[in-house]
């Protein structure tokens, strides 16, 4: 029997308005642990660390970036804490996806970087620089010992920038690290190499006459408290006259930067005394995002950045 001309007129019509309902609907959005929309800007909500005052450094580990479960997930947090932070130089670490990391870039009218120029190996991660473009000027840019796999399985990217306000200039060199990860001797011994090294580099670049101001900063994977026996630190540590390790007060105080399946400071940054000495009143924090943002560790890294500030504007 045939279906009646009316009826089948009826089916049609509920078809089309299923199959246009059906267009209209999507998927939840994801949750973060305290319910909130994720794919919502703001619901990472970090006090910012920055001052018109301050130039404000930065070292962070974004861990294989982007590892997160949701790779757009991470790169709209990792945007999220730029922006929240405002904190106008970040060296960064484990670059894995140049593509995600221009993403991130292009996500943040202000900020403009650059990452480094190694050639990717398997489970290889460059690092970078993200600066603040409306304040500083990225004047140069080369990789150092990138002959020396042993000591340097990443060679450091070191870039000089020029920071610029109300008529006031302060420009400097910054080395981003990542020195080689893990125990055992020989891990601690090409540390100890890469150490003594950066510190030979550093003096006679500026025996030599360049710009003194230099900045230090990564993933160093080892802590500042160890024994003079397996310490690797010591060429910074023993010349206090020349070199600043701002993070040795917050490992003294039992703060961290790693918080993965250990807690230790591996994270940290070094000054000239040229710099201490012009601006003494220096600030450096490890800045707590996962105390913040329950599922950090889970959506963007299990290093926290640590920061510091000085105050080259603060007269």
């Amino acid at each position: 029997m045939k279906t009646p001309v009316r009826l089948r007129l009826i089916i049609r019509i509920f078809a089309v308005l299923v199959l246009f309902l059906a267009g209209c609907v999507t998927n939840p959005p994801p949750l973060d642990d305290n319910g909130n929309n994720q794919n919502n800007t703001g619901h990472i909500d970090l006090a910012p660390f920055g001052t018109d005052a301050t130039l404000e450094i930065a070292t962070w580990n974004i861990r294989n970036f982007p590892s997160g479960p949701t790779r757009n997930q991470t790169i709209a947090d990792v945007v999220e804490i730029i922006r929240d932070l405002d904190i106008d130089v970040f060296a960064v670490e484990e670059i894995a996806d140049t593509v995600a990391f221009r993403q991130v870039l292009d996500s943040l009218a202000d900020y403009a970087g650059v990452y480094s120029s190694d050639t990717y190996s398997n489970g290889y991660q460059k690092t970078g620089v993200i600066y603040r473009k409306t304040l500083l000027t990225l004047t140069a840019r080369t990789q150092l010992f990138e002959d020396d796999w042993y000591a340097f399985p990443r060679p450091p990217l070191k870039v000089h920038l020029r920071a610029e306000r109300k008529g006031k200039v302060f420009d400097f060199n910054l080395i981003v690290l990542h020195l080689k990860a893990k125990g055992g001797s020989e891990n601690i011994a090409r540390r100890r190499e890469a150490v003594q090294k950066l510190h030979q580099y550093v003096t006679a670049q500026i025996q030599g006459g360049d710009d003194p101001d230099y900045v230090l900063a990564g993933d160093w994977n080892d802590e500042l408290l160890d024994p003079d026996s397996v310490n690797v630190f010591l060429p910074f540590l023993n010349d206090a006259v020349n070199f600043v390790m701002l993070t040795l007060p917050l490992a003294q105080q039992g703060d961290y930067s790693y918080i993965g399946y250990y807690r230790s400071l591996i994270d940290h940054i070094v000054l000239t005394t040229s710099i201490q000495t012009e601006f003494p009143d220096i600030v450096t924090e490890v800045i707590h995002i996962d105390e913040v943002y329950s599922a950090y560790k889970e959506n963007v890294s299990d290093h926290r950045p640590v920061a510091t500030r000085i105050p080259v504007w603060s007269n």
